[in-house]
């Protein structure tokens, strides 16, 4: 790796594919203008040096899929005007002890990391708005959250039980993952109620039965996805959803609010996930004179389903329910 020059304008670097990258010479302490560093698949990369803490106007900071990083540096603390950190794909265990220090921070992204733990003083993080969680398979306990999040991203594997997160009431997007696991079988999920701010809520809590959760009372709520989620467990849909999305879903009906004129058939169709792996994705087409008053959803019954347990993929869904003007926005 080249030197830096003692005087530059340098503001922004960014250092990507450099496959046999292995450090970074002290000299990048020089380029005090810098503002945006990222290393990505700098598969090499084992660590910074110190001297990144001499880089007092770094607001981003991202070693994304370098995957031999298995450390930050303790000056990392230096970064007062650190905003956004990212770390996805590393083999970084842990994070700075003081990280409350970087009292900037508004993003932090620890996605699939070997980390085990979040600093006690993460909740002291005042500013910080969004944090991400997924794949992170060796942390088993949260430590309290900033109350200032809005978006949290959280997959958890190892994390029994299910943390109580209704004290962040600021939350307009919410992902929540529990991995198939014999250690989670039933879990008290009504906090959910008390965030009234959401907007986009997903959930994914295969072969876990969850307590009747009320959303109607989440006027805000226009985005929801379920995944592997036991339909009745919703009593209610906000009014204003724009997009519902049913993957991998147990249930055969569905209590929706009281209804009026509008009718609407629900189908199936492909949808390719994650690991190339196909589910299947509700979609709501609109017909005309439906006589039935009654209010629910019903799913026919396909070859292998049963009142318990449904085939990992279905086919067709067919049925017919009143659809409310409530939920004219669907």
């Amino acid at each position: 790796m080249p030197t830096f020059p003692q005087k530059s304008g340098l503001e922004k670097l960014i250092i990507s594919k450099f496959f046999s990258l292995k450090e970074i010479d002290r000299s990048i302490g020089k380029l005090t203008k810098l503002t945006d560093l990222s290393f990505q698949l700098c598969v090499e990369l084992e660590k910074l040096p110190e001297q990144i803490g001499e880089l007092r106007k770094l607001q981003h900071l991202s070693l994304r899929s370098c995957n031999s990083s298995r450390e930050l540096p303790d000056s990392v603390l230096k970064l007062t005007a650190l905003t956004k950190l990212d770390v996805v794909g590393t083999r970084i265990t842990r994070l700075p002890d003081f990280i409350d220090r970087l009292s900037s921070l508004l993003s932090v992204n620890v996605s699939l990391t070997l980390i085990e733990k979040l600093p006690s003083t993460t909740s002291k993080l005042l500013g910080l708005q969004t944090l991400h969680l997924n794949n992170c398979d060796q942390i088993r306990q949260l430590p309290e959250l900033p109350r200032s999040l809005t978006t949290l991203q959280l997959t958890l594997t190892s994390l029994v039980p299910v943390p109580n997160l209704s004290y962040l009431t600021n939350l307009v997007e919410l992902v929540l993952s529990v991995a198939k696991s014999d250690k989670i079988q039933s879990c008290d999920m009504q906090w959910i109620e008390s965030l009234s701010r959401l907007s986009k809520l997903r959930f994914c809590f295969p072969n876990v039965c969850l307590s009747t959760i009320e959303l109607g009372s989440l006027s805000l709520l226009e985005e929801l996805t379920l995944h592997g989620v036991d339909v009745p467990t919703f009593k209610q849909l906000p009014s204003k959803l724009i997009v519902l999305e049913l993957y991998d879903t147990r249930g055969k009906q569905i209590r929706l609010p009281p209804l009026e004129k509008e009718t609407a058939i629900v189908s199936s169709s492909s949808r390719e996930l994650g690991e190339s792996k196909v589910l299947r994705q509700t979609e709501i087409k609109f017909i005309e004179d439906h006589k039935s008053s009654e209010g629910w959803v019903h799913l026919r019954d396909e070859p292998g389903c049963n009142e318990l347990q449904a085939p990992e993929l279905i086919d067709h869904w067919r049925g017919a329910f009143h659809f409310p003007s409530s939920l004219d926005m669907l």
